[in-house]
């Protein structure tokens, strides 16, 4: 299910509280997020889920957190609506290797595509910026989704992949897309 960051620690799975403070500081000053996100993560707003290997191999578990983030803006104040929204991934299930991993994410986002209620206009590439950055078009929600593998952030071993969304503009959306054509 999807927790927002006050609800923090309420529930008793203690690799979820290691993975979440193990990942927001040193996010934050490797300057691995844009600025709005960092903001976001020094104050410990935004929204989260857990991925256990048991609940991946039903992608559908990826699907329902993010229609219900994607359907927030309709219930919340406008600056709890900006809060990002991240998915870490259960240990147990990156341990297969991360390029295995990072193809299970990707296909379980192709899994999600498929199954979006809104289509994908028609103007709005389809194409990733890179591996990692992609914009992404759910439920009628422009989105910008960045996969990271936490060994980047934390400088130590570790097979940690963590799931980076956040609502951008479409014009925001358009002028990567346009920056991307140009480089």
């Amino acid at each position: 299910m999807i927790y927002q960051s006050e609800d923090l620690f309420l529930h008793d799975e203690a690799w979820k509280d290691d993975v979440v403070t193990r990942f927001r500081n040193p996010m934050v000053r490797q300057k691995l997020c844009d600025e709005c996100l960092g903001d976001s993560l020094k104050q410990t707003h935004f929204f989260y889920s857990f991925c256990h290997q048991e609940h991946f191999q039903n992608q559908h578990h990826l699907l329902t957190p993010l229609l219900i983030y994607t359907n927030i803006e309709h219930q919340l104040q406008q600056d709890v609506i900006e809060q990002p929204f991240i998915i870490f991934f259960d240990q147990q299930l990156n341990d297969s290797g991360q390029k295995c991993t990072e193809q299970l994410v990707w296909d379980a986002l192709s899994y999600v595509h498929q199954s979006d209620p809104c289509t994908w206009p028609a103007y709005l590439s389809k194409h990733p910026m890179n591996p990692h950055h992609y914009y992404f078009y759910f439920n009628g929600v422009a989105l910008s989704i960045q996969l990271v593998n936490c060994a980047d952030i934390i400088q130590q071993p570790n097979n940690q992949l963590i799931l980076i969304i956040q609502k951008t503009s479409i014009q925001q959306y358009n002028q990567n897309q346009i920056m991307k054509k140009v480089s």
